[in-house]
């Protein structure tokens, strides 16, 4: 490694502080997964992958979502922390270990690791500047059988000092008050007591390949464990080929057939939001009907500029990625149902034109709200893309 391109050298004792015993200096990388997911995407569907959406019970349902229509010869199964509780997996060695950061703007000057630190053995130490002004990630946390989603403040309090104390650049001396936060983050990543699982299986005689089980290193690991999928289902496909030629043939049971798949009434949706908007900036003009008073004033300039938004998000090509960040509450079916039988309340009271549109804003609401509990609907492309940039940012 010393004599590579990553620059590797040892550290001096003299050069370090007193409670480090060892350091190295190497070149390395650090991915924006905000960025490199997409693109990820993108080079897929470039490939001909068709993308899906669809709810499963059990691991052999995904069989009949092939895009051709046709059986799938082989299901490959990365469902994660998911393989834990689907079916015909159930795998109780799955667990999260929870992983907390703080997303900064501050730049280090470097990339910083170490393992292991005076706070437990389940906390850690990073300090990560990510491509393309990504700001820089402040961790962590190793959290076995941890299922909490949200920030721990004290944890990241805990984070921030010793990120300052191990990279004093971050702040140019100012300690924890210099930082200047984007926001914090939790991730579960999916770990697996034995490791990663990437083996071949039949399952109610269907091939599934597993991947999963990467726990926190699954970016590094994921083009390596690809490759081995690749090679097993070659290997399962040969045989097929093998078996066909020597007249056996396979048949699937009934029972693995059935796979509600989910339901994408996304141009619908888009209307019906259209219709919500166009009725609300009618309901925010009619506050000013017959009388005009300074609380009618507010409340339908806020009415309409609700509208306006509510419209202007069907209108937009692509939802603007601080959107979901400050207004996630209108990116799923609940949070947007509760809106809309909010504002539809405050329309309500006064002439009938104010009792039409608030009633006709309240029920849409109530229906999305009982959306949320229809998982074979989808939620609108939109609030699906919106939901996952947010994701992806998040973990």
């Amino acid at each position: 490694m010393k004599s590579s391109s990553l620059q590797f050298r040892v550290i001096p004792k003299a050069e370090l502080d007193d409670d480090i015993d060892s350091a190295t200096s190497f070149t390395s990388v650090c991915i924006n997964t905000a960025i490199y997911l997409p693109y990820l995407v993108s080079e897929c569907s470039k490939a001909g992958v068709s993308f899906k959406r669809a709810i499963f019970n059990h691991i052999c349902d995904a069989v009949t979502a092939h895009h051709s229509g046709q059986k799938a010869h082989v299901v490959i199964n990365c469902t994660g922390l998911s393989a834990a509780k689907i079916g015909g997996v159930e795998d109780g060695t799955v667990t999260p270990a929870r992983g907390q950061i703080v997303l900064v703007r501050n730049d280090p000057g470097a990339m910083y690791t170490i393992s292991g630190c005076d706070d437990g053995e389940d906390e850690v130490v990073y300090v990560m500047m990510r491509a393309t002004g990504g700001g820089t990630i402040l961790g962590g946390s190793y959290q076995k059988g941890n299922w909490e989603s949200q920030p721990d403040p004290n944890l990241a309090m805990r984070i921030m000092r010793r990120a300052v104390k191990l990279c004093p650049q971050l702040t140019l001396g100012a300690g924890v008050e210099g930082l200047d936060i984007i926001r914090h983050g939790v991730g579960l990543r999916p770990l697996r007591a034995a490791g990663a699982r990437v083996e071949k299986e039949k399952i109610n005689g269907i091939w599934v390949i597993h991947n999963y089980g990467h726990g926190g290193y699954g970016y590094q690991s994921s083009y390596g464990c690809s490759q081995e999928v690749v090679k097993l289902a070659d290997n399962i496909l040969d045989e097929k080929a093998r078996d066909k030629v020597s007249g056996r043939s396979y048949s699937l049971e009934p029972s693995t057939l059935r796979s509600p798949v989910a339901m994408d009434f996304s141009n619908i949706f888009r209307l019906v939001n259209l219709l919500v908007g166009a009725v609300m900036i009618l309901g925010g003009i009619s506050q000013f009907i017959p009388h005009l008073t300074i609380g009618n004033t507010i409340t339908g300039i806020y009415v309409i500029l609700f509208g306006l938004a509510i419209g202007g998000l069907e209108l937009l090509p692509q939802v603007p990625p601080y959107l979901p960040r400050y207004a996630s509450f209108l990116f799923s079916f609940l949070g947007r149902g509760f809106f809309y039988v909010f504002v539809g309340s405050i329309i309500i009271e006064g002439n009938k034109l104010r009792l039409i549109a608030g009633l006709v804003v309240a029920i849409i609401g109530v229906a999305y709200c009982a959306l949320e509990f229809a998982p074979q609907i989808e939620p609108p492309s939109n609030m699906r893309d919106a939901d996952a940039g947010w994701g992806a940012e998040q973990v």
